[in-house]
């Protein structure tokens, strides 16, 4: 009889990487608070979908989570500079027909 070879096999499965964006959500909320609160729900869904390996549901909550933090960037910074500016602008008028 002649002495078999064994072979081992190990299969090793590597989950692509998908962001999360999660500190620009965190950030998001900062800036734009009802966008910024769906970026983060859509960034936490991406590490719930990956953890039960649902690949493609994880991209698809990640570019989700990407658009929302994009428009939090376009929307949220403009009307915060609009806000701040027109907030300055009648203090400094309130001040002028005070004193005045």
């Amino acid at each position: 009889m002649m002495p078999r070879d064994r072979t081992a096999i190990q299969v090793i499965t590597v989950q692509p990487a998908v962001s999360t964006y999660l500190c620009w959500s965190i950030f998001s909320i900062l800036i734009c608070t009802p966008l910024g609160a769906f970026a983060m729900q859509q960034s936490r869904k991406v590490k719930q979908k990956l953890a039960v390996g649902d690949v493609q549901a994880a991209q698809d909550s990640s570019s989700s989570a990407l658009i929302l933090n994009v428009l939090t960037l376009v929307i949220g910074v403009p009307l915060n500079a609009v806000v701040i500016y027109f907030y300055m602008w009648d203090r400094k008028h309130m001040f002028h027909t005070t004193f005045h």
